[in-house]
């Protein structure tokens, strides 16, 4: 590659942007002519956020503001496009933007952040998005498939099928649909990474499909100065292409230190004069600015960048999105670049990186070393070898060394310089290798999985998946474990995950603190996705307790046919890690429904069952359109609204976690509360359990108040909220100020509260502040911070501060 003597990037600008990584972006420009930034992330509480590019008045440099409400999502949001404001146009002439989701759904929001459209026909995740020449939108996703969309109707007018795996798109100017696939396992080997060619008018193939690229396609691009357009790929490379697909040349990016290339998740094209400059971004944190086939300048970032947009009309300004969270704008403008804050974050960006390798090359610590068994002990029978060629490391004379297990004794390999548990994955070394159980219908198999330190997650655990031809499904569980590792037990993969936590309800984690620049909120307690209560109950006590009852109602009784179909459906609930691909049927639920016609006392199994059915992506939503939802709510309400001595305890604490459940996903939270007043109604029936005497039940309904708060966040803006809010704060200050002897409780109430206070679009009425005043006093006098606990006296602590602002 040859180096170009050019005007150097610099960083201009950078915020914090979301709590998860950035997994898409798009930029255009509004009815003032100033660009708009829309980013898609990755998190607990996926959602979409618009941003301004925004001048104070005598500054070169602009800010990067948060503009409307972030749009909430059930899932990653992982491909953004939008259209600017045209009032010529016949559609959206006020501009829109469009998210692509990783439920399957495309929803389109107006400028506002209202949501406008949804459009329903793949039926994986959404992972890109172009137009054609004639103004369809064209999708592609992870079932296989593209689709061309008529925006007008909302309708899908094409299907492009028979893509290996994951599609992305593009549009010709020729009336030419380019789809790439990111490939198939063959003969155990990830193959058949194809370019492809189809009339955008009758969804036929024009040509042979390309197969040039050694690993799965991850983006393509339109470079407008060779009328053609760019791939990048897992294999390290970006292809410069002419309009028919051939190769001009080859962008590579640098190995990795394991001698491995980088996966090159996005390439773009750069605003300028010859239309040939592009920015392409790894999974190693690098970025590249080339012109043509010329390495203009690396940026290297400190982890996974995701994707990269330019700015049209900057001269070359672009942005990266980055698994941190950060969103970061670049210059070669010297009326930007050249300033003391370009300077300042240009170094700070450069310390980032240079700590981030500095980790991935640290070795053994003092504690790693100190765990690991003693060379001299080695024959020790705790020691012994379990399989030819297990690697096991070793403290021989203070340094930590790898041995293989060969022949039945230890032969050494070398001195580990990463972390204890570091070796080799096929050809590669890594600085961890964890061992991993796959379920299958042979048994479980045993494999390894090697990441880096540093390293994101999601590329280790993609690289996994594609080493040993996983489901694409096991992506998050690997991710997720790998996350969480320390101190916990190979996972073995296919198996239902079980919770520990006494109160059994999955929660949001507030944030870590971090380093990067300007973060969205101070306050750390902020509800930012909905608890559920996740936990699998035993799948035979559950359903023997629905044959006892059922032999206790002649008159209601379910058939045996029936009870096949009630225990089918249990199955399909208890594999949480199939819920992509299985199903709930409509027959299924109309059998568990017909439980509601049995006494109060003998409801808690339906409840139960419901309480897992609110979790499944298509069984949420099928509850949400079945004809006995109205019979359903009901019966809830009465419940809910019951008095301890009449209704069990056992009825009234699944019944409370049916409605935490229910906040899941959008399908089933629009019957649930759709607007507030819905919300409303379901806090009044709620808040007569606040009295209750069991402690689990109020850990319950202090979740439901917390998901009611985070749904209070999302409806702000767009309907009505003061006489919910009000509604919600009484409820809370009456759950905390009767609460004696669960610390739980008061934490689940008072992050709730934090909530209500800490988002910009809620105005809190001063009566309501000073109820939340009294009630911080109150509690303060009756709780001292050791029976509270760290965590919920940090949270008191919180919101006094967001009282004082």
């Amino acid at each position: 590659l040859k180096l170009s003597s050019v005007m150097s990037y610099q960083l201009v600008n950078a915020i914090h942007a979301h709590e998860g990584p950035i997994r898409s972006v798009c930029a255009f420009r509004n009815e003032k002519g100033q660009h708009q930034i829309c980013t898609g992330c990755q998190a607990d509480s996926p959602n979409a956020q618009k941003w301004l590019l925004n001048s104070s008045e005598g500054s070169p440099i602009e800010d990067i503001v948060a503009d409307g409400n972030p749009a909430f999502h059930d899932h990653w949001v992982t491909a953004l496009t939008s259209l600017s404001v045209d009032k010529s146009r016949s559609i959206y002439p006020q501009g829109c933007y469009i998210t692509g989701c990783m439920d399957s759904k495309i929803r389109i929001f107006d400028l506002s952040d209202c949501l406008v459209a949804t459009l329903v026909g793949h039926s994986k995740g959404i992972i890109s998005f172009s137009w054609t020449c004639a103004g369809f939108l064209i999708s592609g996703s992870w079932d296989g498939t593209a689709r061309v969309w008529d925006l007008s109707t909302s309708q899908c007018v094409l299907t492009l099928t028979g893509h290996e795996n994951g599609v992305h798109v593009l549009g010709l100017p020729d009336g030419i649909i380019a789809t790439t696939s990111t490939g198939e396992a063959v003969n155990g080997k990830p193959a058949n990474f194809r370019l492809r060619f189809w009339s955008a008018s009758t969804g036929s193939l024009v040509s042979t499909p390309i197969e040039d690229h050694a690993g799965s396609i991850r983006s393509i691009s339109a470079v407008s100065g060779i009328g053609g357009f760019v791939t990048s790929s897992n294999d390290g490379s970006v292809m410069l292409r002419s309009v028919d697909g051939q190769p001009i040349g080859s962008l590579l990016h640098s190995m990795q230190e394991d001698g491995s290339p980088p996966f090159i998740l996005d390439c773009c094209e750069l605003d300028s004069p010859s239309g040939m400059d592009t920015v392409s971004c790894g999974e190693d944190g690098s970025v590249m600015v080339w012109s043509g086939t010329d390495l203009q300048q690396s940026i290297p970032h400190p982890n996974t960048v995701w994707c990269v947009v330019g700015l049209r009309g900057t001269g070359g300004d672009f942005l990266t999105a980055g698994h941190d969270g950060v969103l970061r704008h670049f210059s070669r403008d010297p009326i930007k670049t050249q300033t003391a804050a370009s300077f300042q974050l240009m170094q700070s960006l450069q310390e980032e990186v240079f700590e981030a390798q500095k980790k991935r090359k640290r070795g053994p610590s003092s504690e790693e070393l100190a765990k690991a068994p003693r060379w001299e002990a080695r024959g020790d029978r705790v020691n012994v070898g379990k399989s030819e060629n297990q690697v096991m490391v070793f403290n021989k004379d203070g340094k930590m060394i790898a041995a293989q297990w060969m022949s039945g004794a230890w032969v050494e390999v070398g001195e580990v310089t990463g972390s204890s548990d570091g070796g080799n994955v096929g050809d590669a070394f890594y600085d961890h290798v964890l061992p991993v159980e796959m379920d299958t219908p042979r048994g479980v198999q045993s494999l390894k999985l090697g990441y880096n330190d540093g390293e994101n997650p999601f590329v280790a655990a993609q690289r996994f998946i594609e080493q040993n031809q996983l489901g694409q499904h096991y992506l998050g569980e690997i991710a997720d474990w790998i996350m969480a590792r320390s101190g916990k037990q190979q996972p073995t993969l296919g198996a239902p995950s079980t919770a520990t936590a006494a109160s059994n309800a999955s929660l949001p984690v507030p944030p870590m603190a971090s380093s990067a620049p300007q973060q969205a909120s101070k306050f750390s307690f902020s509800v930012r996705a909905f608890a559920v209560f996740d936990d699998m109950p035993q799948r035979g006590k559950l359903l023997a307790k629905i044959v006892e009852f059922n032999a206790e109602n002649p008159y209601l009784v379910l058939r045996a046919t029936d009870l096949e179909a009630i225990e089918s459906l249990l199955q399909t609930l208890s594999d949480s890690s199939h819920y992509h691909s299985s199903s709930v049927s409509l027959v299924q639920l109309s059998v568990a429904l017909r439980m509601l016609q049995w006494p109060v006392a003998q409801q808690f199994p339906l409840f139960d069952t419901l309480r897992l059915v609110a979790l499944h992506p298509q069984g949420a939503e099928a509850l949400g359109l079945h004809t006995q939802r109205g019979s359903l709510l009901s019966a809830l309400t009465a419940v809910l609204e019951s008095e301890e001595a009449s209704t069990p305890f056992a009825t009234v604490l699944t019944a409370c976690r049916f409605v935490c459940n229910a906040f899941r996903h959008e399908a089933f939270r629009r019957v649930m509360s759709a607007n507030s007043q819905d919300l409303l109604q379901l806090l009044h029936s709620t808040t007569r359990q606040v009295r209750h005497s069991h402690k689990l039940v109020r850990i319950a309904v202090a979740t439901v108040f917390m998901n009611a708060s985070f749904r209070v966040v999302q409806l702000a803006g767009s309907h009505p909220v003061e006489e919910v809010l009000t509604t919600l704060i009484a409820s809370l200050c009456s759950l905390i100020s009767r609460e004696m002897d669960s610390a739980e409780v008061v934490f689940r109430a008072l992050q709730a509260t934090c909530t209500l206070l800490d988002h910009h679009s809620i105005t809190v009425a001063q009566s309501d502040k000073a109820l939340l005043a009294s009630m911080a006093a109150d509690l303060s006098a009756r709780w001292s911070p050791q029976r509270l606990g760290e965590a919920p006296s940090q949270c008191l602590n919180e919101v006094r501060q967001l009282l004082a602002i």
